[in-house]
């Protein structure tokens, strides 16, 4: 699954993104998850929700993601969000290949 948040400059447009992810998330088990937040900030409204998701819809359905864009004050967001949830199975890449490459091979 792709989540491109790149897209979403309004922070209800990545609301409804995180979402439209999660009640797709809801019908699959093990999902592999591919987020580019390139070029976006993520606001304080869109962490809460990502956090809640990550402790319920996420932990149950995804097996692992592969974030990109995380650059700055996003890497602390990213950080937080780990710390917050206990994520393991979620790692920030610099290259598209690279974050794909890993989803492949993650077990």
């Amino acid at each position: 699954m792709f989540a491109e948040y790149r897209l979403c400059k309004k922070p209800d447009q990545q609301l409804q993104l995180l979402d439209e992810v999660a009640v797709t998330m809801r019908s699959y088990q093990d999902v592999r998850l591919l987020v580019d937040y390139s070029d976006i900030s993520a606001g304080p409204n869109y962490m809460a929700k990502l956090k809640e998701y990550g402790n319920t819809v996420f932990k149950k359905h995804m097996k692992c993601s592969a974030v990109l864009g995380i650059t700055g004050l996003k890497k602390i967001l990213f950080n937080g969000y780990q710390l917050a949830t206990g994520a393991k199975n979620v790692k920030a890449f610099s290259s598209k290949d690279e974050a794909l490459d890993w989803l492949v091979k993650f077990e």
